[in-house]
This record gives structure tokens, C-alpha cells and sequence, in this order.
């Protein structure tokens, strides 16, 4: 593993080997998931005072938040067993492996898991308002985005060819320009965000005429 690093940052983690960053993001993590665990039960909570059914939204939303906590208990576990924290030079070959495997498990984790809210939230639109093209907005977003998770979710999992690839550097793999796909997911991201706000601006405005 040290042959693998340049020699500045072999020297750079050899000076500061007993550097740990470990319980720093274990506790950042443990915030997020308890913050998380609030807000679903904040939702159950709203839904049952008011004795509401829950919607489509609802089961979108629960779905999202299952994954992000499995996302955090997936990292709290790269902390704990496969050093997450502290220097690669430190890391066992056993803890490299299987900090491999933690990376491609959150990794897909978090290209579904970020969607699924937004979903929910167009789900949420289409449930509460009436006007038609408020609906339509809604239900073509709600298609785009499953289409576009799915896209990425099978080109995250097959990106490297084969997987086993991920978390065993003896393995010769084809692979996909990953740094070019994440800009690419960020941005396009980043695009239906402001794109999902824009029109739903335009659309009230149409809708107050």
C-alpha cells in the first residue's frame, strides 16, 4: 500500500501516523442519523394527530430516510471497522479491503437515496394542489428523476467491470471515468433543483392569473 503513494504523502502520513479523525465523524454521523430518525418520526407523528392517511409521499419519503440511515450505519461502520479517519498508510490489508466494499455499498446507497426525496416532494405537489398543470409539472418530474436514478444507480454498480474490482486492486477491471460521472450526476443534480424551483415559481404565477 505505501509503494502506492508519492512519496510527499507517504512522508506527510508516516509524520502524522497516530492522527485519528475517527470520532469526529463518528459523532457527525451519529448527529445525522439521530436528526434523521426526528424527522420520520415528526412526519408519523403529523400524520397520525391528524389522523391522515399516509400518501404516496409519505412511503417515498420513509424509503429515502431507510437509505439514509442505512448510509450512516454503512460509514459508522467504515469508522469502526475499516478505519475511516485515519491515515491509508495505517490500514491493514484487510481494512483496505473491506473499506472498498463500504465505499461501493454507500455509494449506491447515496445515488438512490438523495432522488427518492426529491420524489417524494413532487409527490407531495401533485397530492396537494389541483390545478392540472401544477399535476402534470409534478408527474413528469417524478418520471425523469426514477428514470435518471436508475441510469445511474446500474452505471455506479457496473462501472467497473468486475465489481469485485472495487476492493481488490489484484483484479484487472474496465472502467468508466467515474470523476466525469459524478461532475456529471452533480450537476445534473444541481440542474433539477433549480429547474424544480424555477417552474414551480413560473407555475404559481401562471396558476395566480
Amino acid at each position: 500500500m505505501a509503494a502506492d503513494l508519492p512519496p510527499e504523502e507517504l512522508r506527510y502520513q508516516l509524520d502524522h501516523i497516530y492522527e485519528d479523525k475517527g470520532p469526529d465523524c463518528a459523532a457527525f454521523y451519529l448527529v445525522c442519523t439521530v436528526l434523521v430518525i426526528i424527522f420520520v418520526g415528526l412526519r408519523i407523528t403529523c400524520r397520525l394527530e391528524r389522523k391522515a392517511s399516509f400518501g404516496a409521499d409519505d412511503w417515498v419519503f420513509f424509503a429515502g430516510a431507510t437509505l439514509t440511515l442505512g448510509s450512516f450505519a454503512v460509514l459508522l461502520a467504515y469508522v469502526f471497522a475499516a478505519g475511516l479517519g485515519t491515515h491509508w498508510i495505517s490500514l491493514t490489508p484487510e481494512q483496505v479491503i473491506l473499506s472498498g466494499k463500504i465505499y461501493y455499498a454507500n455509494t449506491i446507497l447515496s445515488i438512490v437515496n438523495y432522488p427518492l426525496i426529491k420524489i417524494s416532494i413532487l409527490l407531495l405537489y401533485k397530492r396537494i394542489f389541483v390545478t392540472p398543470h401544477i399535476r402534470i409539472f409534478a408527474g413528469l418530474g417524478v418520471a425523469f428523476l426514477a428514470l435518471f436514478t436508475t441510469a445511474c444507480l446500474f452505471t455506479v454498480m457496473f462501472s467497473c467491470i468486475p465489481v469485485r474490482s472495487y476492493w481488490d486492486s489484484t483484479v484487472s477491471a474496465r472502467c468508466i471515468n467515474t470523476t466525469k460521472f459524478f461532475i456529471a450526476y452533480t450537476l445534473i443534480n444541481i440542474g433539477t433543483d433549480l429547474g424544480q424551483k424555477i417552474a414551480l415559481y413560473v407555475l404559481f404565477g401562471v396558476g395566480s392569473l
